[in-house]
């Protein structure tokens, strides 16, 4: 048997981690369609595990840029369905780092995602509005 080389060790590598990344790509697609089908929140937290597994396979700045925010909208649809604070607050997180990712020049996706982001502040604050009951809330804003 043949030793290989490092430049052909490399390429199998590549390869590997593209197979990888794309199937990743195609499972967490799968998810979203069988929660639209089935409304089981279980396939919204898989198929954002597999954006976590894509986000650590990112192969440019703009696929890591598209995982932040397939994240970012995941977190956003889990909190907006539930009552805990935890989802929303990592949503502006992904959000933001996206943010930074996103290029001024690109004007259509830095816009989106300020307007993702802004939604998702206001969600997370109509939330907070209703856990912490309209009485303690109305005197925050008064201070």
């Amino acid at each position: 048997m043949k030793p290989c080389s490092l430049d052909a060790i490399f390429w199998i590598y590549l390869s590997l981690k593209l197979i990888l990344h794309f199937s990743t790509i195609d499972d967490f697609q799968y998810c979203i369609v069988r929660h639209h089908h089935l409304k089981r929140m279980a396939d919204i937290e898989e198929a954002l595990s597999y954006h976590y597994e894509a986000k650590e396979l990112h192969l440019s700045q703009g696929e890591l840029w598209h995982c932040l925010i397939g994240i970012a909208q995941a977190h956003y649809y889990l909190g907006s369905q539930q009552t805990s604070l935890e989802h929303l607050d990592n949503s502006i997180r992904f959000y933001m780092e996206a943010l930074a990712l996103s290029h001024v020049a690109d004007r259509e996706g830095h816009m989106r995602v300020l307007i993702s982001l802004d939604v998702c502040h206001l969600t997370r604050f109509e939330k907070c509005f209703r856990l912490a009951g309209d009485a303690d809330v109305d005197k925050s804003i008064k201070h």
